[in-house]
């Protein structure tokens, strides 16, 4: 693996960015992915409002 600086391997950070972006899961199922995770954060954001809502 070849290193850059003090960093990680580019190989590492490709896999990373592939992992990151959906592209493992090929073109027809990278859309369902970004909304999958699009729900995620909005769920996260929601139950982080309800439960700041509650400790008052």
């Amino acid at each position: 693996m070849e290193e850059v600086g003090e960093g990680l391997s580019n190989e590492f950070g490709n896999l990373m960015m592939t992992i990151h972006e959906g592209r493992y899961l090929g073109k027809p199922l990278a859309p369902i992915y970004v909304l999958l995770t699009g729900l995620g954060l909005i769920g996260i954001v929601i139950t982080g409002i309800s439960m700041l809502k509650q400790r008052k």
